[in-house]
């Protein structure tokens, strides 16, 4: 995978602690979205709950897929050490600055998105295939 930014979006910040790496933008679906939906994507979409259900479900499902990307690209850095982790969703302050893009900003309504975010997502991000018997010992 290049770590090229798509030329559909600006570049993000130079990265830092508090942003993202350049492969961010290299992730589906930031790959296929336009400057014009990503300001969208990026805005407080909780308001689009009743006032336009089918968009905000959509834009659920597009930061769902985001946000599995960035888990399971080991992209997210834990807060309190910068370690990353395939499996755990940080979901907070870091994370929304992590996922600044410039030209876009910070994404206002990503608290929205994780609260709507169904169990089977969390779970989705288990590498179910890798685990096996000896991973649990002996038995």
């Amino acid at each position: 995978m290049s770590n090229t930014p798509p030329a559909n979006v600006s570049h993000p910040n130079p990265p830092t602690s508090q942003t993202p790496p350049p492969s961010l933008l290299a992730l589906p679906p930031y790959t296929t979205t336009s400057p014009s939906r990503l300001q969208s994507l990026y805005s407080d979409i909780s308001r689009q709950k009743h006032s336009n259900p089918t968009s905000y479900h959509a834009n659920i499902e597009w930061w769902r897929t985001a946000l599995t990307g960035i888990v399971s690209s080991n992209l997210q850095t834990a807060p309190h050490d910068g370690s990353s982790s395939r499996l755990v969703l940080s979901a907070g302050r870091p994370l929304v600055e992590q996922v600044r893009v410039r030209g876009v900003g910070k994404p206002l309504g990503l608290g929205a998105v994780v609260v709507r975010l169904p169990i089977h997502f969390f779970l989705s991000l288990l590498p179910l295939p890798c685990i096996t018997k000896t991973d649990w010992g002996s038995g």
